[in-house]
């Protein structure tokens, strides 16, 4: 699964990989409002949050090779992957200490807009 997911190593060690695939059926990519992958991210996203609240890490990955991912799983074609949340206790040697994490300047455009 590793080569299939960007050859992310830790994949590996995570006891649960959620596949999240799309039906096939009343969505097509490329229209304004794909649904079917608006709603998958909403799960995915409150996935994350229970599991959080449980003590447990996640990590969303999207780097991967959607055909590959499908014929190691055997999902048939007709049902494209969206993205795979990897779900386990992290591994954290020191989990006193705060992870590194950029400074919101790094992440947010602060402009206020004119009238």
């Amino acid at each position: 699964m590793v080569h299939a997911i960007g050859e992310q190593q830790f994949v590996e060690q995570a006891p649960v990989l959620v596949v999240t695939c799309m039906d096939g059926t009343g969505y097509e990519i490329g229209h304004r409002y794909d649904g079917a992958i608006i709603d998958i991210a909403i799960a995915l996203g409150h996935l994350t949050l229970q599991a959080a609240s449980m003590g447990l890490g996640t990590c969303w990955l999207g780097n991967l090779d959607g055909n590959e991912v499908r014929a190691l799983l055997g999902i048939p074609s007709e049902n494209p992957i969206v993205a795979i949340l990897a779900l386990g206790y992290p591994d954290e040697s020191d989990p006193h200490q705060p992870r590194p994490r950029k400074a919101l300047d790094e992440l947010v455009c602060w402009e206020k807009l004119t009238g």
